[in-house]
């Protein structure tokens, strides 16, 4: 997981996006906070099978800085307007990503 303070959110989906493009087996989760906490998460086709849904993983992450999110197995996003608590979101998405992982 990656943090990001400067950015455009444009720019981190891109980026999400392409790391996801670039290793079917890779979970990309990224945290932007500006005025708000926007988690994006994408999941190869690799993970996905395994057992990895980053709707439902960006909707657990959202919840900690205090909002909501999902989407679809391979692309979901959320946020919170809890900015205090994006570092422990930070620090539990490899967890939540073990937790996802099945097969």
């Amino acid at each position: 997981m990656a943090k990001y303070t400067d950015a455009e959110e444009n720019d981190v989906v891109t980026l999400n996006n392409k790391l996801v493009e670039l290793d079917t087996n890779t979970v990309s989760i990224l945290l932007l906070t500006k005025d708000s906490a926007r988690v994006f998460v994408g999941a190869g086709k690799g993970t996905i099978a395994k057992g990895v849904h980053a709707g439902n993983l960006a909707r657990k992450l959202a919840a900690i800085v205090g909002g909501g999110g999902g989407g679809k197995d391979y692309f979901g996003q959320g946020g919170g307007t809890k900015l205090s608590a994006a570092d422990e979101a930070v620090q539990k998405s490899e967890q939540a990503v073990k937790d996802m992982l099945t097969k």
